[in-house]
């Protein structure tokens, strides 16, 4: 048997006889010996041999032997489970004392039994190994149970332990900063005992449960706090030694910033191809409404000065309303560019006052009175006399004419337009209403949205850009309200217009049974 280079002996004895013969019988399992006649050798020995791989021996009839397991507890490698008592024959008395000291062996080095003395190294030295061995286990997952520690409880994500009835088993510090609990309020509870709202915590719940059942990992985005804030949430099954699920380890990074760049992005996209379909829209409108109200308008101005002469006033005076009439569509499509335009840029200055609201009326059916005379449509202000309103002027009146002149052109002959209102319930409603050719509900839940130009001849063949409510909607938005339109084919259209209102000064307004019914005060 070769020495093992690794294992170093230290005998305890004042008997050189017997170091001799230890040292003889050890040289088979060991090349490094030293011999002591105190514990203080004993002591030295241990701060210059630090690892668990020291066999000590000591003679059974040493003066210090009742001392030596405190000595090797205190000095020696924790590892160590014991010490070799020998003698040089056999005193079973000593011996006796001897184990029940400590002693994990005893020896007498006589012929025979000496045999033995290399075997009871090995053992001790392999128990010593074995322990030692544990021990570094031991210290290394305490190591990794600090550090994982130190990362969870320093970590910015939050971290959550759970068991099969969905309690929480570990919880770090930072679920205080994003649930508003702390954290260590969860150990021991669900997310229902905490007072999550039952939608959320049956989602979990639903999902760890999964987990545990197929001990597949989960990975989703997921919300708290009405989408206030988002979390990369994923959840790890954590296995016993028979492979069963026995906890499941959730992670939640914090994506909020993500979410909110993607939803900006996709807003920019959508607010790019409403940008698109508008610019489109327009260069149509510049090329073929424009165009052909300027074009008809010259071509009428041109005939008129080659042949004025032979013209009676009749036919002059018909052909100039003509002139005027397109020329008035001209101005009106300008104008309606111009404050689009004006709108797009921000340039549009915001001046809300109370002011009433039937002037306002007045002056725009003034306004509207040629139009609705070609069909002999009656335009009726119903508003009451007393009616205040908040708003802009100007863009109040600039609604105000789209509106009638949408009536107009989809009011068939005879037929009459209203403009009502009613203070009611913290708001301003002001409505048009006619009893025109209508629409089909589809057709009304596409007039206000953005990029959308919805258009439709009027009962005339008129054409129309699809700008006009366009520029309404955008100019009620302003004012912080709401623009709706109900609407039934072969009935009429009311179109409400709601407004922000501090003054309630007026009886409500009855609402009729269809669109094409006049709504009487």
């Amino acid at each position: 048997m070769a020495p093992h280079p690794g294992i170093k002996i230290f005998l305890l004895t004042e008997n050189v006889g017997l170091a001799n013969r230890v040292r003889e019988l050890t040289e088979k399992v060991s090349s490094f010996f030293t011999v002591g006649t105190s514990l203080s050798e004993l002591k030295l020995f241990f701060r210059i041999n630090t690892d668990p791989r020291n066999a000590v021996i000591a003679d059974v009839y040493h003066s210090e032997i009742d001392q030596l397991q405190s000595v090797l507890k205190t000095f020696g490698h924790p590892a160590i489970p014991g010490w070799i008592a020998v003698s040089s024959f056999a005193g079973y008395e000593k011996a006796s004392e001897a184990l029940q000291q400590g002693a994990s062996y005893y020896i007498s080095v006589q012929p025979g039994p000496e045999v033995l003395l290399p075997v009871y190294i090995q053992k001790l030295i392999a128990q010593s190994e074995e322990i030692w061995e544990k021990q570094e286990i031991e210290k290394k997952l305490r190591e990794s149970e600090r550090n994982y520690r130190t990362l969870t409880e320093n970590s910015n994500d939050l971290i959550m332990r759970f068991d099969r009835e969905f309690r929480h088993l570990y919880v770090n510090p930072i679920t205080t900063h994003y649930l508003g609990i702390d954290y260590r309020e969860f150990i021991g509870k669900t997310h229902k005992e905490l007072g999550f709202k039952k939608e959320d915590y049956e989602y979990w719940e639903a999902q760890i449960d999964q987990v545990f059942k197929t001990g597949k990992p989960f990975k989703q985005p997921s919300a708290v706090f009405d989408e206030k804030i988002w979390f990369d949430w994923s959840l790890i099954p954590e296995f016993d030694e028979n492979g069963e699920v026995v906890s499941v380890l959730s992670y939640s990074r914090d994506i909020t910033e993500i979410i909110k760049t993607q939803k900006a992005l996709k807003e920019s996209e959508e607010k790019l191809r409403i940008l698109n379909a508008t610019k489109d829209r327009l260069f149509s409108i510049i090329a073929h409404d424009l165009r052909g109200h300027v074009g008809g308008a010259m071509s009428l101005a041109q005939y008129l000065h080659a042949d004025l002469e032979q013209f009676n006033s009749h036919e002059l005076k018909e052909m100039l309303g003509l002139l005027h009439g397109s020329l008035s569509a001209t101005f009106e499509l300008l104008e309606d560019l111009l404050i689009w335009a004006r709108s797009q840029k921000n340039e549009i200055v915001f001046t809300p006052e109370v002011f009433l609201l039937h002037p306002l009326v007045d002056k725009q059916i003034e306004l509207a009175a040629d139009l609705a005379l070609k069909k002999n449509v009656r335009l009726l202000n119903e508003v009451p006399e007393e009616t205040r309103v908040l708003a802009d002027r100007t863009m109040l009146a600039t609604v105000l004419r789209n509106l009638l002149s949408n009536a107009i052109k989809f009011s068939f002959d005879k037929g009459r337009v209203w403009i009502k209102s009613r203070q009611y319930n913290g708001h301003l409603e002001l409505q048009v209403q006619d009893e025109g050719q209508g629409m089909p509900p589809e057709m009304a839940e596409r007039l206000f949205i953005p990029g959308e130009f919805v258009t439709t001849p009027g009962t005339h063949k008129e054409k129309g850009s699809g700008l006009g409510l366009i520029i309404c909607h955008e100019l009620v938005h302003r004012h912080g309200g709401n623009i709706e339109v109900v609407s039934q084919p072969g009935k009429g259209t009311t179109v409400t217009v709601y407004l922000p209102d501090e003054v309630r000064n007026t009886a409500p307004l009855p609402v009729a049974e269809n669109p094409g019914t006049p709504v009487s005060n």
